[in-house]
């Protein structure tokens, strides 16, 4: 699946060192989904699926991030963000 065999999964697997990049929590290998960019097919990593999820929102909305940071209140300094 796009271009990468299980060899290669395992490879990025013991790279990250079973940490999804998005997140930084632990990814054990059943959890673990291969990201890509949608338009050029490269690999970028093993993720949650949850993490997946929203890089590819973020993906669709590239050129909106600053907004909806604003509108989350992520740019005013507070880290409180519930």
């Amino acid at each position: 699946m796009y271009g990468v065999t299980e060899a290669d999964v395992a490879q990025m697997y013991a790279d990250q060192h079973g940490i999804c990049p998005v997140c930084g929590k632990p990814l054990t290998w059943d959890e673990k989904n291969i990201d890509h960019n949608h338009e050029t097919g490269r690999v970028r990593g093993l993720v949650h699926s949850y993490c997946n999820t929203g890089v590819g929102f973020l993906d669709n909305y590239r050129g909106r991030i600053s907004e909806i940071m604003a509108y989350l209140g992520w740019n005013d300094g507070d880290r409180d963000h519930s």
